[in-house]
């Protein structure tokens, strides 16, 4: 069974979904959300915006691709970009101001509190700064900024039992890219009902076709009478999904 990755980070297995929204802050699947994480914080008062005047604002530039001169850096503000003189802090070290962070990078405010994150594309897949080339885990996007994301580690990963649904409270067990893991249950989507991520349907339920699919037991299944077979899936091990 082939699996083929989209710049999103989704992957599927034919049309088996395997990726679960949420599993970060992040809103995995590239879209930006109420709940997702902006750049925190102001510009360092203690450095000089580059070439701001009283009549000239510093001037907008590229995050991903840092258009500023040397000694700059292109951060993201509450007005869209501008040059402003560069940090010096890397990848998950704590930052304070906007420009804490080395270019390339947002002060991001996450559980762990505001920490330097890598920036990636979240669009185009071709994209030498794409989220997927970029990120070695997992990544984030961020609140009101279209097109652009962050580089996050993943959440530990809980292994489960997807017939016994044996996770803590609010999780369930799903069938991730690593295999079945507990992860938040989102929406709450019912059997049959409209899917795009593994973790948006009930638990008992998995991602299938576009539709929540109810798994089962192959030796003693427990489905639906329209749906009463109990077809086994090898990438849930000794449990199946009810078809027809």
């Amino acid at each position: 069974m082939s699996l083929t990755r989209t710049v999103s980070g989704l992957v599927t297995a034919g049309s088996l979904t395997l990726f679960l929204v949420g599993c970060s802050s992040d809103n995995d699947n590239g879209d930006t959300a109420a709940g997702d994480p902006g750049p925190v914080g102001e510009i360092d008062p203690g450095s000089d915006s580059a070439g701001e005047t009283a009549d000239a604002p510093a001037p907008e530039c590229d995050v991903l691709f840092q258009d500023c001169i040397i000694g700059q850096g292109c951060y993201l503000t509450s007005d869209g970009t501008s040059c402003e003189v560069a940090g010096s802090a890397k990848e998950g070290e704590a930052c304070t101001f906007l420009n804490t962070c080395e270019p390339g990078m947002a002060c991001v405010d996450l559980d762990a509190g505001s920490v330097c994150a890598l920036l990636c594309d979240t669009e185009d897949d071709q994209d030498p700064k794409a989220c997927k080339t970029l990120c070695a885990d997992t990544f984030g996007t961020l609140a009101d900024v279209e097109g652009v994301g962050f580089c996050k580690a993943s959440d530990p990963v809980i292994p489960c039992d997807i017939l016994l649904q044996d996770c803590p409270a609010g999780q369930g067990c799903y069938l991730a890219m690593t295999g079945v893991a507990c992860a938040q249950t989102t929406t709450g989507l019912d059997l049959e009902d409209d899917c795009e991520f593994a973790n948006e349907c009930k638990p008992g339920l998995i991602c299938l076709n576009g539709a929540c699919t109810k798994v089962c037991d192959p030796a003693a299944p427990d489905c639906p009478l329209h749906l009463s077979t109990c077809n086994a899936l090898p990438e849930l091990g000794a449990a199946g999904i009810c078809a027809e």
